[in-house]
């Protein structure tokens, strides 16, 4: 997983709750050592390249 904060490739998993699409995964970066969560929506390259577009079409007036 990347870290949000130093953009390395380094972080991995130390928590997990919830089950399926709802579980929610805490990450802990190997490099800089920030934590942060995901849900496994966000971690689906389908969601993510989805919620990436959603965004590109919001900043451009396209959709709301």
């Amino acid at each position: 997983m990347t870290c949000p904060q130093c953009k390395t490739d380094t972080a991995t998993i130390i928590r997990s709750r919830g089950q399926g699409r709802n579980q929610v995964r805490t990450y802990q970066c190997e490099t800089c050592r920030l934590e942060f969560e995901r849900t496994a929506r966000e971690v689906s390259p389908v969601h993510a390249f989805e919620a990436g577009l959603e965004d590109a079409l919001r900043e451009r007036g396209l959709i709301r």
